[in-house]
């Protein structure tokens, strides 16, 4: 799945699922960096941390209707992001993908299959 940003058609990332438990638990863990035009999409999810990471990424907080609520550029390892009441859903992104592709809040993502 690729998710799309509606207002000036940049694809984002080809993203992956984390909407089990372990899923969810083991998130981007098992990555050493995350591959460019990659994501994991975390859902349901408020907020996320970086414990044990290894890399920079940067976190795109997004509502019920995968509006842009809430953003955070290159966090570090071992970090919290702040808690988003209006996030649904939390994309994690290779660092700069937010600068790349012009996100900005209320900025809405369509799933493309």
């Amino acid at each position: 799945m690729q998710l799309v940003n509606q207002r000036n058609g940049a694809v984002i990332a080809d993203i992956q699922k984390a909407d089990t438990f372990f899923k969810r638990f083991v998130g981007l863990l098992r990555y050493k960096e995350l591959p460019a035009n990659t994501g994991l999409l975390i859902t349901p999810c408020k907020q996320v941390h970086s414990l044990f990471m290894e890399f920079l990424f940067d976190v795109v907080f997004l509502t019920e209707e995968y509006r842009v609520a809430h953003l955070v550029q290159s966090m570090k390892p071992f970090k919290c992001s702040p808690l988003v009441r209006d996030a649904a859903h939390v994309l994690e992104v290779p660092e700069g993908t937010i600068q790349v592709m012009d996100l900005k809040l209320n900025d809405r993502l369509v799933a493309i299959h």
